[in-house]
């Protein structure tokens, strides 16, 4: 295994056993790091479980990529689309 790899196992392993935003301060990112760990617990209160798993999967996806989930979505669905 390459560093990366390694990497990113430690910080998808830290968003669910930590909290939603531990990516990002594994990075050094505490302001978005910070973020997400409040978006998470409020996300958590109002959605449940489903709300502290998507804030988590946003905090890696930045983490990993540096692009939310909804660009990654958004980067999908422009593709798709055909050309006008």
């Amino acid at each position: 295994m390459n560093d990366a790899t390694v990497n990113n196992a430690v910080k998808l392993a830290s968003e669910g056993l930590i909290a939603p935003g531990a990516s990002l301060l594994l990075d050094g990112d505490f302001r978005g790091g910070g973020v997400h760990v409040v978006a998470g617990l409020v996300a958590k209160a109002l959605l449940g479980p489903i709300g502290w798993v998507l804030v988590a999967a946003d905090s890696f996806s930045r983490s990993t990529t540096s692009k939310t989930l909804f660009a990654h979505f958004a980067g999908a669905k422009k593709e798709a689309a055909p050309a006008a």
